[in-house]
């Protein structure tokens, strides 16, 4: 025995001095008219094959042989969980899953975020937004595995930005990056006291090291200001301005 799918070839031999035609019966509701086919059991459970090869000219015969249990599969087991709440807002994006399978004896849940959760009921705090997955896995005693996936959704926008760096590279605080979630567009600008604009960047993830005009020279201790605009996971725009102090 062993897990779906399986595939299964058939061979028929036969001698005569006129055509012989075949018929095959899988047993799952498939059949064949090859001599040689092959074929793909989806399903777990136990199937006949009956083969039947008969002729329609000269002495015209038929003979069918039966081969009972010819093929025995397992089943899958049935992986399925539940998942509360499906929608949640960055504030409390907490959640819980429960397992629903049946037929497993063991279960583990991967996360879009990385996360991989053995066991079968777990609760989960995100700190992503927008559509995320949770795929479960389960086996039975057989070894057969299955998996589904489902969705959750965190809405929500939230932006920090420190107010002072010190890029003196000692390893403490040497950078300033805005801490944000629930963005789809983002533009950061950084400006000196004159107004001049010395730092730009569209990437959420690329902090601003002091330097002015991407490395043409290195910022001194000062105030500057910042501006933000972001658009949120619904593409609502964000607006944030304040000052950063730096002081190596």
């Amino acid at each position: 025995m062993t897990c779906p799918p399986v595939t299964v070839s058939c061979l028929a031999i036969s001698i005569s001095d006129v055509p012989v035609f075949y018929y095959w019966d899988f047993g799952d509701g498939t059949s064949s008219t090859d001599s040689n086919p092959v074929h793909v059991y989806e399903g777990g459970d136990h199937y006949d094959i009956v083969g039947t090869a008969y002729t329609l000219s000269g002495c015209v015969e038929e003979e069918t042989v039966t081969f009972p249990d010819a093929i025995q599969i397992l089943p899958h087991p049935v992986a399925a969980f539940l998942i509360e709440p499906q929608t949640m807002d960055i504030s409390n994006p907490n959640m819980s899953v429960t397992d629903a399978s049946w037929g497993a004896v063991s279960c583990y849940y991967e996360l879009s975020d990385g996360s991989v959760v053995a066991g079968w009921d777990f609760s989960h705090l995100w700190e992503l937004t927008g559509t995320q997955t949770i795929t479960q896995y389960v086996t039975n005693a057989a070894g057969c595995t299955t998996s589904i996936s489902g969705e959750v959704i965190i809405n929500g926008f939230s932006l920090y930005a420190p107010n002072s760096f010190t890029p003196d590279w000692d390893g403490v605080n040497d950078v300033w990056l805005p801490v944000i979630t629930g963005v789809t567009n983002y533009h950061l600008q950084i400006f000196n006291r004159w107004g001049d604009l010395i730092f730009e960047t569209k990437n959420p993830l690329q902090p601003w090291i002091g330097d002015v005009h991407e490395g043409d020279y290195y910022a001194s201790d000062g105030v500057y200001q910042y501006r933000i605009i972001a658009e949120d996971l619904l593409e609502l725009p964000h607006h944030f301005q304040g000052h950063i102090t730096l002081a190596r």
